[in-house]
């Protein structure tokens, strides 16, 4: 069977034709409006910026009632965003960091100037936000390590100092069933002194149907508040703290088991083997589609045993002080999170189909983190011939993962990983205005990370307890124990902790140059260098040193970009053309058995071209286009995991337990991908404006696994939207909001079936979805 991984639904070349060749059509049109950014650290004009930047307003986030990250990014070119069991998988052109607890994300986000560098701390909702960008390409100078891939920059709104206002916004969404409410109330107290407060609610119903307990799932419950205080003592003075709690409830997960009998022409095994050959009187399905079986999609649990709970709490203290012309700002941090989960499934231990032994497995996490971070900047004023920045940053985080993963009756794993981490970085920045148009610039950090961490881990006779202290252990005398070290992979350190330490640093730097060839368009090329620390897989239940330790993994990144206002301020096009390489990637592989592993591949590359039109083509009409494409592959990958047909011998190219996947397209890295709408305005009357929107998004296959299996690929799609909005000039606004119209089902995460060899798991995503909401500003 050949499967191709890459077909393209559009071409980004021929859509950009079309719209060039577009007759003359400028006359009576608009001008856009301005967008600034703070890509560097300073408030810029987006087409003033030298990096590949893409912006969404909170205005248009609440427009469609967006909450959080992964429902933003859905329709964004090169920017993959998806939740999984451990955490959100971040990935910018083809490259990211997967779901191991043990994992900083390699495309960094930064909320207010706080970093969140941990998969689920990205979970949190997009509360009450000024604007965000995604900055595409390594951002090591301004935001530090931890962006080998990008960055993604999210600016909240700050209180009014001049008069009182807000917003009340509901809405339901059908599809899901999720009903929320947010709301924003600020202004002046004082002079001097204003604040703001924002909370949001929601629930949600679910979207896949779980057929064993006929509920549907997942089930979210979320409460979030924000409380924003803004002091301006003096004209010079300005101090800005953020204080920030939110806590969710999640039962039950949209995944399902795919694949029994299993499509490479294995024999049922595992959970497989249990409930579609034998049935327990529900038979599984293990197709991809609205309906899923039980817990973790095959087994009948009742809907409290999988759960994933998450509390998040931030806060921040701002000081910018302007100090002859010169801005000097301190920024503290502080944030932490406690996440408990868990998910389980049920096996008929065999031998089959004789009478089946209960056998059920578990894995109950604890899961809690503390990050504390403070950073000193000193900026140069704007203008002047030469612009400097320069800076200092020091963070210290904890984070403890207590897991216990049970195989009842028989024995469990539970372990306790510790680990502590510092960084101490330097950087600075400065800027040449050599002449009215030539601008080159010079970016340098040097970072230093410090970690060390200590596991603890048993294999013990009791399960579902979390406490070390309180297990049996089960000694290698026991006949389990072959079956459990051996069979599963899984180590046992008994009483010794296993403990390790590691110091990582690198100099990093950054060179562009730009060049304004009229007032309206504008050239760059840059160059610039990412690092990601190395670390210890959380996951690894082997405990051996040599595997336990990852290395860290380094970018080289080259850019040219030219960025245009056309048609005297009616159009903003900007093109980039990018070619990164990357070394000791850090990617994380299911081991075919139960343990998912994290290597280090050897290298890769990512190429492309990123485009981003915005075309107001007369007062009432707007255009938005943005088309990418990416070729983004390993390099050289020689150690990369068997898929499960490899390893049974039904595919070539497994020796060893490992293949070759040198030159084989990276996950999460479609050929083409694209988003389009047109937006129509109509006025009612003086005070009624009714606001239509038409657009999609699509995508080329992509594999879902870094084992490039052929069975989980994405194959390419398209979905289409469309909001119809009525508006009042009184501050109330309607809308309908309909997204995926055409229900088209997706998945943006899989793996293998954990013991159940050639057999399958897919989160589905969300289906056709229509939102009614309301909004009331003042």
């Amino acid at each position: 069977m050949t499967i191709h991984a890459h077909k393209t639904v559009f071409t980004g070349v021929s859509i950009l034709a079309v719209v060039a060749l577009m007759p003359g059509i400028a006359q009576a049109q608009t001008a856009l409006e301005e967008i600034f950014v703070t890509a560097q650290k300073r408030a810029q004009s987006l087409q003033d910026v030298p990096i590949s930047v893409a912006v969404t307003t909170g205005q248009q986030l609440r427009d469609n009632s967006v909450q959080k990250l992964e429902d933003f990014t859905i329709s964004m070119p090169n920017l993959f965003v998806a939740e999984s069991a451990l955490g959100d998988l971040l990935f910018i052109r083809g490259v990211g960091s997967g779901q191991n607890s043990g994992f900083e994300q390699s495309v960094g986000t930064f909320i207010d100037g706080i970093y969140y560098g941990r998969g689920l701390q990205t979970r949190n909702s997009f509360l009450d936000v000024e604007r965000v960008e995604i900055l595409r390409g390594p951002q090591s100078t301004f935001f530090g390590n931890n962006t080998v891939a990008g960055a993604i920059n999210i600016t909240t709104n700050l209180p009014s100092q001049d008069d009182l206002g807000g917003y009340v916004q509901s809405a339901y969404e059908t599809g899901t069933g999720k009903a929320n409410v947010e709301a924003a109330i600020g202004g002046p107290l004082t002079d001097t002194f204003a604040m703001r407060f924002t909370g949001l609610y929601s629930d949600q119903k679910g979207w896949q149907t779980n057929r064993t307990i006929n509920e549907r799932e997942p089930q979210e419950e979320k409460i979030a508040g924000r409380l924003t205080a803004l002091w301006t003592p003096t004209e010079t003075l300005t101090a800005i703290l953020r204080v920030q709690r939110e806590e969710t409830e999640t039962q039950g997960r949209a995944l399902q088991a795919v694949g029994c009998p299993p499509p490479d022409g294995q024999a049922p095994a595992g959970y497989c083997l249990a409930f579609g050959v034998i049935g327990n009187g529900t038979p599984a399905d293990f197709l991809f589609d609205e309906f899923r079986n039980g817990g973790n999609g095959v087994t009948p649990f009742p809907t409290d045993a999988e759960f994933n709970d998450l509390d998040n709490t931030a806060a921040s203290l701002t000081i910018n002080w302007d100090v002859s012309g010169h801005q000097l700002t301190s920024v503290t941090g502080y944030t932490d999170y406690s996440n408990r989960r868990s998910q389980g499934g049920i096996l008929l231990a065999g031998p089959f189909p004789a009478p089946a032994i209960p056998f059920a497995n578990f894995e109950n996490v604890d899961e809690s983190f503390e990050q504390f971070s403070q950073e000193l900047r000193l900026t140069s004023p704007a203008g002047r011939t030469i612009e400097y920045m320069a800076g200092l940053y020091y963070q210290s985080s904890d984070l403890q993962v207590i897991n216990d993963f049970s195989a009842a009756p028989f024995a469990t794993r539970l372990s306790d990983h510790r680990q502590d981490e510092e960084t101490l970085s330097a950087f600075g920045a400065l800027t040449w205005n050599a002449t009215d148009a030539l601008r080159l610039s010079v970016g340098l950090r040097y970072t230093q990370v410090d970690k060390d961490v200590s596991r603890d881990q048993i294999l013990a006779s009791n399960q579902g307890n979390l406490v070390l202290e309180d297990a049996v252990p089960i000694t290698p005398d026991n006949p389990l124990f072959g079956a459990f070290v051996f069979g599963f992979g899984w180590g046992n350190t008994g009483e010794t902790p296993l403990t390790a330490s590691r110091s990582d640093d690198d100099l990093l730097i950054s060179v562009n140059a730009q060049y304004s060839i009229n007032s309206d368009i504008m050239a760059y090329a840059s160059y610039s260098e990412g690092f990601k620390a190395g670390g210890f897989d959380e996951q690894n239940g082997r405990l051996d040193p040599a595997s336990f330790s990852f290395e860290p993994e380094q970018a080289t990144s080259y850019e040219i970009g030219l960025k245009s206002t056309l048609l005297d301020g009616a159009m903003r096009f900007n093109i980039s053309a990018f070619f990164t390489d990357f070394s000791n990637l850090q990617q994380q592989t299911f081991d075919g058995v139960i343990n998912f592993l994290v290597t280090n591949a050897a290298s890769a590359r990512s190429k492309g071209v990123e485009t981003d039109l915005v075309w107001q083509l007369s007062d009432a009409f707007r255009l938005d286009l943005q088309v990418a494409y990416l070729d983004a592959n390993n390099k050289v990958r020689t150690n990369a995991q068997c898929t499960t047909t490899q390893a049974a011998g039904l595919a070539p190219g497994c020796i060893n337990g490992q293949q070759d996947l040198s030159g084989a397209p990276l996950i999460f890295s479609p050929s083409f991908s694209g988003s389009f709408g047109i937006t129509h305005d109509y006025d009612i009357n003086d005070s009624l404006t009714l606001i239509t929107n038409a657009g999609g998004f699509f995508e080329d296959s992509f594999f879902q696994t870094d084992d490039n299996d052929p069975f989980l690929i994405q194959e390419a799609y398209a979905k289409f939207n469309a909001s119809v909005r009525l508006v009042s000039a009184k501050g109330w606004e309607l809308a309908i909001i309909g997204r995926n119209i055409f229900d088209v089902q997706t998945s943006h995460s899989g793996d293998d079936l954990p013991l159940s060899a050639g057999s399958y798991l897919q989160f589905l995503d969300k289906p056709r979805t229509v939102a009614f909401q309301g909004r009331f500003t003042f």
